[in-house]
């Protein structure tokens, strides 16, 4: 089981910026390891670019998180389908239906979203200006609402 950090929004507002900004690591998907104010470090499996960029369906991610064992991870989605996709919302509902915890939403780009997330999810909290913000202000705000160091 793991529990997921997300960042939504739709194109060009800086979602794989910002997790690029929060943890140093490029494009590819890596382990990283998260110092939290307060509380153990943990290790996260973060994918920068939006599942739905890298043509990665809800289930394939759930398969390959489950087969390497990860504990946390933090992921890009678009709030809307994209490269035959689903929207955002349907990933949080595939990865909660597998039994997995959505720690944290945040959504850039947009007051709300289009699609509701399922019931038990964390209500996202939003950056609506983020596309023209710099990366290394957006990752100060969530690490601030995340309580990452």
């Amino acid at each position: 089981m793991a529990d997921v950090y997300v960042i939504l929004g739709n194109g060009n507002t800086r979602k794989s910026s910002t997790i690029r900004a929060l943890t140093g690591v490029a494009g590819r998907q890596v382990q990283f390891n998260v110092a939290r104010l307060n509380q153990p470090i943990i290790p996260v499996f973060v994918s920068a670019a939006a599942l739905q960029e890298k043509n990665q369906g809800p289930q394939a991610f759930i398969q390959l998180i489950n087969g390497k064992d990860y504990q946390h991870a933090l992921i890009a989605l678009r709030d809307r389908p994209a490269n035959h996709q689903p929207a955002g919302a349907d990933y949080v509902t595939a990865f909660m239906q597998a039994g997995w915890g959505i720690a944290q939403t945040v959504l850039l780009g947009a007051q709300a979203l289009r699609y509701p997330l399922p019931q038990g999810a964390p209500i996202p909290q939003s950056i609506p200006t983020s596309a023209s913000m710099p990366a290394n202000q957006i990752a100060s705000i969530v690490r601030s609402w995340w309580y990452w160091v």
